[in-house]
């Protein structure tokens, strides 16, 4: 057996890292005598994947939509039976807690509309709220003027790409308790087309939807013209685009009213965290 015990100190003594060795030793009669088999293999072992680090958990929830469809369609299949929808009317927000009573934290989408890229210049004009001079005015509605209903849009460029300024001064003096005494100016501010004068517009009216993905709206433009001595001034505002905004919204809005089971109420949402009391406090005897 001592030779066998040497083979085996060998074989042990002979493994190392990365290699697995493997004995097996079998006993079989030969005739009256007992025959004792050694079978030794060796193999490379193949290594281990490294353990991956644990991953961190997913983010919480915090998209933003830009239309109404896309919003009430991803409500309808992600909420849960506490979800809250909150309206901002003056801001234009919609705000969703999936979750009202969500004990590891809330987690809020949004929609928020986009104005429609035919709209846009035409709301940054109209916030602008200044005069502008009516040769960069005529280039805007040159670049804009598919969007205006009425008057032609092509007429409207024409008439103001030649305009007369006319001025006239009265002195007048009177007697008696009715009279009119002082000077009076008169100044008229005429468009021309086909070498005809023509009266300015004082309305235009613009068809264009407000946001993406919403229906085009009528939006009358008032039209403030002035001059000084050398130029001529223009300055856009509208009276409803405030109403119409809303308009908008609220059609918006029904989509997401439209979904089953979900409180949709106006407001915004708002957390705190919560006060609690020190433990000294406690132990004396405050009152909770």
């Amino acid at each position: 057996m001592s030779n066998g015990t040497e083979i085996i100190n060998d074989i042990l003594g002979d493994v190392k890292l990365g290699k697995q060795t493997l004995v097996e030793v079998s006993q079989e009669m030969v005739g009256e005598a007992k025959s004792i088999k050694f079978a030794i293999e060796n193999r490379q072992v193949q290594p281990e994947q490294p353990e991956l680090p644990p991953k961190m958990e997913s983010p919480k929830r915090a998209h933003i939509f830009h239309d109404a469809d896309g919003f009430a369609a991803y409500l309808a299949k992600y909420k849960t039976e506490n979800t809250v929808v909150m309206v901002d009317v003056s801001e234009q927000v919609v705000y969703a807690i999936i979750d009202e009573v969500a004990k590891e934290g809330f987690e809020v989408v949004t929609m928020q509309p986009v104005v429609h890229p035919v709209f846009e210049p035409w709301q940054e004009i109209l916030e602008e709220s200044a005069f502008r001079n009516i040769r960069k005015f005529v280039n805007f509605l040159s670049e804009n003027r598919r969007s205006i209903a009425e008057p032609n849009g092509k007429q409207l460029v024409r008439m103001l790409g030649q305009v007369q300024v006319s001025r006239k001064t009265t002195l007048q003096r009177g007697f008696g308790t009715h009279s009119v005494n002082g000077i009076i100016c008169e100044m008229d501010i005429m468009g021309e087309q086909k070498n005809e004068q023509l009266e300015l517009p004082e309305i235009i009216t613009i068809e264009a939807p407000l946001y993406l993905a919403t229906d085009p709206v009528q939006l009358e433009v008032d039209l403030t013209i002035d001059a000084n001595d050398s130029e001529v001034f223009v300055k856009c505002s509208s009276a409803d685009l405030m109403q119409k905004r809303i308009e908008s919204f609220e059609a918006m809005l029904e989509k997401v009213k439209a979904i089953d089971d979900v409180v949709v109420t106006l407001g915004t949402p708002t957390h705190n965290d919560w006060k609690y009391l020190k433990a000294a406090e406690t132990q004396e005897g405050m009152p909770f």
